[in-house]
């Protein structure tokens, strides 16, 4: 059973694979840092991206192409009952919001991204992420 989605925007130029956060990438390994520092089982964890495509010099996918794919993320999201999403960055952030569901946003887990070199941020965040998923906030 899966408990938590872990939902971004599209696979980076790195990935070996077109598969959300495939285990290849810093993302992932940031992911996985992150679900330890939470104690976060592995096992129950899925991670999705709206899109399969990989984008020219890693740019954000423009609206028009995460809109056009909202209906089969649509329809991988609801295989899993009653999980926590959890979005990665501003555009799944948008696609999310916009299909309705409830969610967290943490920052996405490249290693571009400069807000994850707070440490004091990231530590709030990740206390933020346990307690939505534990469900002590929404």
């Amino acid at each position: 059973m899966i408990d938590v989605l872990f939902i971004g925007s599209n696979p980076s130029l790195s990935s070996k694979s077109n598969d959300a956060f495939n285990s290849s990438t810093k993302s992932r390994k940031t992911l996985d840092s992150w679900s330890s520092a939470i104690c976060l089982s592995f096992d129950r964890i899925a991670y999705y991206n709206i899109s399969d495509a990989k984008t020219i010099n890693n740019k954000a996918l423009s609206k028009n192409q995460w809109v056009a794919e909202l209906d089969i993320l649509k329809n991988k999201i609801d295989k899993h009952k009653n999980c926590k999403i959890v979005t990665l960055g501003n555009t799944a952030d948008k696609a999310l919001t916009l299909l309705g569901y409830d969610h967290y946003n943490m920052p996405h887990p490249s290693g571009r991204n400069r807000l994850l070199n707070d440490k004091a941020f990231l530590e709030r965040k990740l206390s933020e992420l346990k307690s939505y998923i534990e469900g002590t906030i929404s």
